[in-house]
Protein backbone atom coordinates (compact mmCIF):
# COMPACT_ATOMS: atom_id res chain seq x y z
CA UNK A 1 0.00 0.00 0.00
CA UNK A 2 1.21 3.68 -0.58
CA UNK A 3 0.00 6.63 0.86
CA UNK A 4 0.68 10.19 -0.17
CA UNK A 5 -0.51 13.56 1.55
CA UNK A 6 0.37 16.68 -0.13
CA UNK A 7 -0.73 20.56 0.89
CA UNK A 8 -0.64 21.98 -2.64
CA UNK A 9 -2.76 25.20 -2.39
CA UNK A 10 -4.00 25.20 0.91
CA UNK A 11 -3.26 28.44 2.94
CA UNK A 12 -0.55 27.64 5.66
CA UNK A 13 -2.49 30.89 7.83
CA UNK A 14 -5.45 28.83 8.24
CA UNK A 15 -3.56 26.36 10.18
CA UNK A 16 -3.04 26.38 14.09
CA UNK A 17 0.04 28.60 14.68
CA UNK A 18 1.94 25.40 16.70
CA UNK A 19 1.69 23.82 13.06
CA UNK A 20 2.50 26.42 11.07
CA UNK A 21 6.11 26.41 12.27
CA UNK A 22 6.29 22.93 10.79
CA UNK A 23 4.47 22.68 7.54
CA UNK A 24 4.18 24.73 3.98
CA UNK A 25 2.48 23.98 0.96
CA UNK A 26 3.96 23.72 -2.58
CA UNK A 27 2.38 27.05 -3.64
CA UNK A 28 3.29 28.88 -0.62
CA UNK A 29 7.27 27.49 -1.79
CA UNK A 30 6.80 28.18 -5.43
CA UNK A 31 4.73 31.41 -5.27
CA UNK A 32 1.75 30.77 -7.33
CA UNK A 33 -1.24 28.37 -7.27
CA UNK A 34 -0.63 24.92 -8.78
CA UNK A 35 -2.91 22.95 -11.22
CA UNK A 36 -3.35 19.86 -9.29
CA UNK A 37 -5.04 17.86 -11.95
CA UNK A 38 -1.01 17.93 -13.78
CA UNK A 39 0.51 17.54 -10.52
CA UNK A 40 -1.12 14.40 -10.08
CA UNK A 41 -0.57 13.31 -13.82
CA UNK A 42 3.22 13.86 -13.25
CA UNK A 43 3.05 11.99 -9.88
CA UNK A 44 1.57 9.49 -11.74
CA UNK A 45 3.97 9.14 -14.02
CA UNK A 46 6.86 9.08 -11.63
CA UNK A 47 5.39 6.10 -9.96
CA UNK A 48 4.71 4.37 -12.66
CA UNK A 49 8.63 5.42 -13.69
CA UNK A 50 9.75 4.10 -10.15
CA UNK A 51 7.68 1.04 -10.16
CA UNK A 52 9.25 -0.59 -13.59
CA UNK A 53 12.75 0.31 -11.53
CA UNK A 54 11.65 -1.44 -8.49
CA UNK A 55 10.43 -4.60 -10.95
CA UNK A 56 14.14 -4.37 -12.57
CA UNK A 57 16.04 -4.22 -9.43
CA UNK A 58 14.87 -3.74 -5.82
CA UNK A 59 18.06 -2.65 -4.64
CA UNK A 60 19.07 -0.02 -7.09
CA UNK A 61 15.47 2.17 -5.89
CA UNK A 62 16.21 1.61 -2.67
CA UNK A 63 20.24 2.94 -3.33
CA UNK A 64 18.34 5.93 -5.28
CA UNK A 65 16.02 6.54 -2.60
CA UNK A 66 18.65 6.59 -0.31
CA UNK A 67 20.33 9.53 -2.63
CA UNK A 68 16.88 11.59 -2.11
CA UNK A 69 16.05 11.03 1.66
CA UNK A 70 15.60 13.91 3.52
CA UNK A 71 15.73 12.51 6.89
CA UNK A 72 18.84 11.01 7.23
CA UNK A 73 20.91 12.41 9.87
CA UNK A 74 17.75 14.69 10.95
CA UNK A 75 16.04 14.73 14.34
CA UNK A 76 12.75 12.95 13.34
CA UNK A 77 9.63 11.51 14.72
CA UNK A 78 7.64 8.85 13.66
CA UNK A 79 3.82 8.28 15.05
CA UNK A 80 1.86 5.10 14.01
CA UNK A 81 0.57 2.02 14.65
CA UNK A 82 -0.50 3.50 18.07
CA UNK A 83 3.05 4.78 18.97
CA UNK A 84 5.30 7.80 18.90
CA UNK A 85 8.93 7.39 18.21
CA UNK A 86 11.43 10.04 18.30
CA UNK A 87 15.14 9.72 17.49
CA UNK A 88 18.05 10.48 14.75
CA UNK A 89 17.10 8.64 10.84
CA UNK A 90 20.13 6.76 10.12
CA UNK A 91 18.92 5.92 6.53
CA UNK A 92 16.99 3.58 4.83
CA UNK A 93 17.16 -0.43 5.03
CA UNK A 94 17.47 -2.81 1.92
CA UNK A 95 13.57 -3.14 2.40
CA UNK A 96 12.87 0.25 2.48
CA UNK A 97 12.42 0.79 6.14
CA UNK A 98 13.35 3.82 7.80
CA UNK A 99 15.89 3.37 10.54
CA UNK A 100 16.27 5.10 13.60
CA UNK A 101 18.08 5.60 16.37
CA UNK A 102 15.91 6.36 19.13
CA UNK A 103 16.38 9.13 22.02
CA UNK A 104 17.35 6.01 24.42
CA UNK A 105 20.22 4.44 21.92
CA UNK A 106 18.30 1.69 20.94
CA UNK A 107 17.82 1.15 16.57
CA UNK A 108 14.12 0.53 15.25
CA UNK A 109 12.80 0.22 11.25
CA UNK A 110 9.90 1.84 10.54
CA UNK A 111 7.68 0.55 7.18
CA UNK A 112 5.07 3.21 7.91
CA UNK A 113 3.99 6.02 9.88
CA UNK A 114 3.93 10.02 9.66
CA UNK A 115 7.48 11.23 9.55
CA UNK A 116 8.10 14.61 10.65
CA UNK A 117 11.93 16.29 10.26
CA UNK A 118 11.52 18.02 14.19
CA UNK A 119 13.23 21.88 13.22
CA UNK A 120 15.41 22.82 15.64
Amino acid sequence: MLGIGVDVNMDPNVLPSDLRACTTTLAAEVGTRINRTFLLQDILRELERWYRVFLKSPVDMVKEWETLNMTSGNRITVSGAGEVLEGVAQGIDEEGRLIIKLNGGATRTVAAGDVTIVKQ
